[in-house]
């Protein structure tokens, strides 16, 4: 019995190791790393097993999911907007240097409100709407001979004339920036001058304007209707009278708008004394 299987046998065990060959043949061929070998074992009932690789994806994803759970568990069960975002700054060692705050060197001895008497050496102009350059000299008081310089205007309301001083030399050259004002030794804001103005002579026009106008329809001749109307004759004297008062009339209106054109001014003669009051403490410039 034993003797009939054994040429079967030695059949199959041929077959085996044919097959075997054949395969490791055949993987030899082929070079290429991503194909697995065949391995076919007829006397083992376990299946082959695949082998596993793991890609680089497949690790990011498990480490991070790693790193979330660690963080889930490290702050508890707090939701996500209660969880706190640490943000830290750079810091290069190096603090930042802020340049000082330049302080003003202010001038002794001279308050806000204080009265200076000045004197005016010159005769002072002043326009509406305009500054004209205008000086004037301390005469009482520790900072004698001391110059203020400001500019003149015209008041349009009072028709007085103001002035400002802005700068103040010393003897010595400084110069302090201040904000005075001009008052009158009455203690009245700006000083009362002499005011130029056109009025009078538009009015001297018109009175010589109608004057003329007046006379001129005074010798036409006329001739009376029968209900007593008068009226202007059609002759050639009457129409050289019309010429005439029309041509004045033109010419006068001429003059009216260059008077216009030209702005009134006050203007006062040399000022022997005039009070500047402080608005602002003055400050070396």
């Amino acid at each position: 019995m034993i003797m009939a299987r054994t040429p079967f046998i030695m059949l199959i065990i041929s077959v085996s190791f044919n097959l075997r060959a054949d395969v490791e043949l055949f993987n030899d061929l082929d070079s290429k790393p991503s194909k697995k070998t065949m391995e076919i074992d007829l006397f083992s009932d376990e299946k082959p097993q695949k082998r596993q690789i793991n890609s680089v994806k497949t690790d990011r994803k498990a480490t991070k999911k790693v790193h979330k759970r660690a963080k889930k568990a490290s702050f508890g069960n707090l939701p996500k907007h209660q969880i706190p975002k640490k943000k830290f700054k750079k810091y290069s060692g190096a603090s930042t240097i802020f340049p000082e705050a330049p302080t003003k060197e202010y001038l002794e001895d001279i308050k806000i409100g204080q009265y200076l008497m000045i004197k005016f050496e010159q005769k002072l102009i002043g326009f509406p709407g305009s500054k004209v350059p205008a000086r004037a000299m301390i005469e009482v008081g520790e900072y004698k001979g001391s110059i203020l310089y400001g500019h003149a205007s015209m008041s349009q309301t009072t028709k007085r004339l103001l002035l400002n001083f802005n700068i103040l030399t010393l003897p010595n050259g400084i110069q302090y920036q201040l904000d005075a004002d001009l008052l009158s030794p009455d203690g009245t804001l700006g000083l009362v001058g002499e005011i130029h103005s056109n009025k009078a002579e538009l009015f001297g026009l018109d009175l010589i304007f109608s004057a003329f106008k007046g006379y001129s329809e005074a010798t036409k001749d006329r001739n009376t209707t029968a209900f007593g109307q008068e009226y202007a004759q059609a002759n050639q004297r009457n129409a050289e009278k019309n010429a005439v008062s029309e041509a004045s009339q033109a010419s006068i209106n001429r003059i009216r708008n260059e008077f216009l054109n030209v702005d009134e001014f006050v203007s006062t003669n040399e000022v022997s004394s005039a009070i500047v009051i402080l608005n602002k403490r003055p400050f070396k410039m």
